[in-house]
């Protein structure tokens, strides 16, 4: 909303007329130069839809600022910028170019355009927020028409969007009211025409300068007297100073000076805000006093239509705030803040509220606002907005309070699976709680049993004593409350793992029922996070069936309730049994989900994914897809900085390079793992700590084989010891493998035996298949002997002898595919829909997870089906035969 007293200006509404057809006009004057009132009122007369984001000191974070840009823009397109919102929901944002590549790739695909205007810019000094404008501004979307309104200009290479024309500018001097709009200015503010001497003294002080006329006008309005010795033409600062004290605050009445004074601690206010900061024993009036401030223009500008919200314009609060440290002793102001933070967390404006408390040097008052809501937020998967709290508060103050220590503790366990990290932050917390819990016996017992869940999940990792993590995780539940959801469905869902790995799946299953019945009286959320836990254990157990219903079940819930990084577990396990049933392409479709979801879900699913799709590039024969899977989930991990989980990926490498034959490679990328990786619990559908005795195995090298033996030795015991069934049939298999090798044909036998009697009720497929015509020559002499029949010669062995064969699936062919010769494959569609998009093709193979070398064959393989030459033909032959929706 803008002032009562505006004037039109139209020699300036030509110029920001003039700027549409341009992707940037720039506004950067000094405060006071009336840039915001400009914007406002020329916006009022365009036709084109804008969007207003208001910046202030607090907005230096390129999360929380890309957050107010794409809410924002969401006002007009709702389901606009959706890629970019999930990098904002991981743990870690991805690098720059990531998230500017993505954010112009969806901004262009925006047909409608719009106008952006970022106020106050000069208040933003991050320099990542920067590097993204100046990548909005080197590849300007059509769609969007940028306008920034500053008093200073930005870093943005404004010398070469002058020479290129992209950009329109008006500055201070353009801004000046000439003498007709300061006579049109004053004579509206104050309903009396002008004289010609007022007019000169007014034009010769205020040199148009747009607060000056303002000031002017309210103290005419007051009945002061223009005099030509009045004030310091050559001193405008001094002279507003001089004006707000002197001839303006001085007559407005006690009560609202005291008023203004004291809620200038505010950047948005209402009347029961100001209430509880001026007056908070009640009684109080500021809507009524709000109302009189914009009655009377008193540089109040009104944040919504209701009139209920507002802020002072940012030169009188910059006064206000003077006048308050002059007026107002310390502890005075402190008192102030704290009220605003009582009021703001009540009604649950917490970021606000925090801010309010730090303002007023609280910090204990901080620490309860954070202790308070932290397991809200892990709650609901708002991991990025606690780390964001914690780094708000003066350093130490972490380190001081178990509450805070333990939150960082699951930002680290959670988000970037650090686990001496962990460690060291449960070590100081219970420190703390061990000197502290006597001031506090329920609270502390409270944090002890969340320190205990914590602590439970470095052990059941490590597949240490399941007994003690059993102890842990019961006592947990015990004294942690109810609404602490996301630490209880961890302690349930370790307690359940620990009785798996003792052997007793029955009891663990029961385990889960009562999380699960726990949750039938409580939110929706941890639901999902129970039922999820369920996951785990079927996975361990190799009940696929059961692993695809409880995944599809809890798919549905994640994506109603928004939880990315739950719906990236629940697809992460699917992908994983449709793999190992040998469903490729149901494999992949949900593989790739995750991808497409990356940045919001947990870099083990994206990494353990990235696997599940190499592994079926591997076997369709389409080894250059399968390395570029690889390298680009190693782009993913650097990109947001899970350095912690690149062994694995290097690893895996060792596995596929020996997969496709270079075992050059696979004993390079082999010998970076050492013989003797650590064992930690083998929940994932690709363990590192089989890829050594696998590589070894592979080579044929007889002198390796005595390593490789010790090594599946070991796992075997260890994956017998905690009762997981799908790793034990992987290991067997590999040990009937080494023992073929080895040329002890009878042990190789015996131990694939015992792996197709566990693998045929369960339906495994591809932990043989994808050891090759080795296995399929040990299952042909097995089947021989009677073992398995049907199961060994029409399931695993066809998948065998067909995987260096196979080819990307068909599509089925639609009735709009009819008049081509060759219809288009599933693939080819994918592609020719992105085309149509235009993405470019280093896009597509990123939305694909394929490489740019295999997008370009896809699109060659188009355009000879289409019987094209180029995209923009076989978009408009592909719209012509109903291939592609017209549009």
């Amino acid at each position: 909303m803008i002032s009562k007293d505006l004037i039109a200006r139209p020699r300036l509404y030509v110029t920001l007329d003039m700027g549409l057809q341009r992707p940037f006009t720039l506004i950067s004057a000094p405060a006071g130069y009336g840039k915001t009132t400009l914007v406002s009122s020329w916006l009022q007369s365009v036709s084109r839809p804008s969007l207003w984001v208001s910046l202030d000191e607090n907005d230096n974070d390129l999360r929380l600022f890309l957050r107010y840009f794409i809410n924002a823009i969401q006002l007009q397109h709702p389901t606009a910028l959706r890629r970019t919102e999930m990098m904002l929901a991981g743990p870690n944002l991805p690098e720059m170019k990531a998230i500017g590549d993505t954010l112009i790739g969806e901004l262009q695909a925006i047909e409608d355009e719009f106008i952006l205007v970022l106020d106050d810019l000069h208040l933003i000094h991050d320099h990542q927020i920067y590097d993204l404008l100046r990548s909005l501004l080197r590849f300007p979307p059509q769609c969007l028409h940028l306008i920034i309104i500053t008093r200073q200009d930005p870093p943005l290479a404004l010398s070469k969007l002058r020479a290129s024309g992209l950009m329109v500018e008006i500055r201070g001097q353009e801004l000046r009211f000439s003498r007709d709009e300061t006579a049109a200015f004053i004579s509206q503010a104050t309903g009396e025409p002008l004289t010609k001497q007022t007019l000169d003294i007014l034009e010769n002080r205020t040199e148009g300068w747009a607060a000056g006329l303002r000031l002017t006008a309210l103290t005419l309005r007051y009945g002061v007297e223009v005099s030509a010795n009045d004030g310091d033409s050559h001193a405008l600062n001094r002279y507003v100073i001089d004006y707000l004290m002197d001839e303006v605050l001085e007559r407005v009445p006690p009560e609202i000076e005291m008023f203004l004074i004291k809620t200038s601690v505010l950047d948005a206010m209402c009347g029961a805000l100001c209430d509880a900061v001026v007056q908070p024993a009640g009684g109080g009036q500021g809507q009524s006093h709000l109302e009189w401030l914009e009655a009377n223009n008193l540089f109040i500008v009104a944040l919504d239509e209701q009139g209920h919200w507002f802020r002072y314009h940012h030169l009188f609060r910059e006064f206000l705030i003077h006048r308050m440290q002059q007026k107002l002793s310390p502890e005075e102001i402190s008192t102030l803040h704290i009220n605003a933070s009582n009021w703001l967390s009540q009604r649950q404006l917490l970021e606000e509220a925090l801010r309010h408390a730090l303002a007023a040097h609280d910090i204990h008052l901080a620490v309860l606002l954070i202790a308070g809501h932290r397991h809200h937020l892990l709650n609901t998967e708002q991991r990025p907005v606690l780390e964001h709290w914690l780094q708000l508060l003066p350093p130490g103050t972490v380190n001081a309070h178990p509450e805070l220590l333990l939150a960082e503790a699951w930002i680290a366990e959670l988000g970037r699976s650090n686990s001496r990290t962990v460690l060291e932050l449960i070590d100081r917390a219970q420190t703390l709680i061990d000197e502290q819990s006597a001031d506090d016996e329920t609270r502390f017992a409270q944090l002890q049993g969340e320190l205990d869940t914590l602590r439970s999940l470095e052990k059941t990792f490590a597949a240490e004593d399941p007994q003690s993590v059993i102890a842990l995780t019961s006592h947990a539940l015990q004294v942690m409350p109810k609404d602490w959801y996301l630490a209880r469905s961890e302690a349930w869902l370790h307690l359940t793992l620990a009785w798996q790995m003792a052997g007793d799946l029955t009891k663990a299953y029961n385990i889960l029922a009562m999380a699960c019945e726990e949750d039938e009286t409580h939110s929706s959320r941890p639901r999902v996070r129970n039922a999820g836990g369920l996951a785990f254990v079927q996975w361990i157990a190799g009940d696929l069936t059961g692993l695809l219903q409880t995944a599809r079940e809890t798919q549905r819930s994640s994506e109603i309730s928004g939880q990315h990084e739950t719906m990236g577990w629940e697809h992460y396990f699917a992908a994983s049994a449709r793999y190992q049933r040998n469903e490729l392409e149901s494999a992949e479709r949900h593989a790739l989900r995750v991808m497409e979801l990356r940045y919001a879900c947990h870099p083990i699913t994206v990494v353990q994914c990235a696997t599940i799709l190499a592994l079926v590039h591997q076997a369709r024969g389409q080894t250059d897809e399968a390395q570029a899977t690889v390298e680009r989930a190693f782009d993913f991990l650097r990109e947001t900085g899970s350095d912690a989980l690149i062994p694995i990926l290097r690893a895996f490498s060792a596995e596929l390079a020996a997969m496709r034959g270079d075992f050059d490679s696979a004993i390079q990328w082999s010998a970076t793992l050492g013989p003797m990786i650590p064992l930690r619990i083998m929940a994932f559908s690709y363990a590192p700590q089989l890829t050594a005795a696998r590589v070894l195995v592979h080579t044929g090298n007889p002198s390796d084989l005595p390593l490789a033996a010790e090594n599946i030795q070991r796992i075997e015991k260890f994956v017998t010891s905690t009762h997981n069934t799908w790793f034990t049939i992987e290991v067997l298999a590999l040990r009937a493998l080494e023992r073929a090798a080895a040329d002890d044909m009878p042990a190789a036998l015996q131990a694939l035996e015992r792996a197709v009697a566990l693998a045929q009720p369960r339906s495994f497929i591809r932990v043989f298949a994808d050891m090759g015509s080795p296995m399929a020559h040990l299952l042909e002499k097995l089947a021989q002997q009677g073992i398995a029949l049907s199961y060994i010669r029409r399931t695993l062995l066809p998948a065998i002898n067909h995987d260096a064969y196979r080819s990307t699936p068909q599509a089925v062919i639609p009735r709009d595919q009819a008049s081509l010769a060759e219809p288009l494959t599933a693939r080819e569609m994918e592609v020719l829909e992105l085309l149509a998009g235009r993405l470019s093709a280093k896009e597509i193979a990123n939305r694909l997870f394929i490489s740019d070398r295999t997008v370009k064959r896809h699109a060659a393989n188009i355009y000879q089906k289409l019987g094209v030459h180029s995209r923009n033909e076989a978009i408009e032959v592909a719209r012509m035969q109903d291939i592609l929706l017209r549009g």
